[in-house]
């Protein structure tokens, strides 16, 4: 199936785009890595989510923490 979704900046078929790392805050306490995802054209943002694989690294990492104490 043909790509057919477009850019709302630069009107180009999404091909690819480009993941930027970027932080990702509730409050000055709260903060995720996260990523934004940027047309490979015309760098605008298309969208922005929180790292979901940081996240499952962070997770593991605590889990693994916990159970050595």
């Amino acid at each position: 199936m043909a790509n057919i979704g477009k850019c709302p900046k630069c009107d180009n078929v999404v091909n690819a785009v480009r993941i930027e790392t970027i932080e990702v805050e509730q409050s000055r306490m709260v903060k995720w890595k996260g990523a934004s995802y940027v047309c490979s054209s015309c760098d605008s943002v298309l969208g922005i989510s929180i790292d979901l694989l940081a996240l499952k690294t962070d997770i593991i990492n605590g889990v693994v923490k916990s159970l050595r104490r």
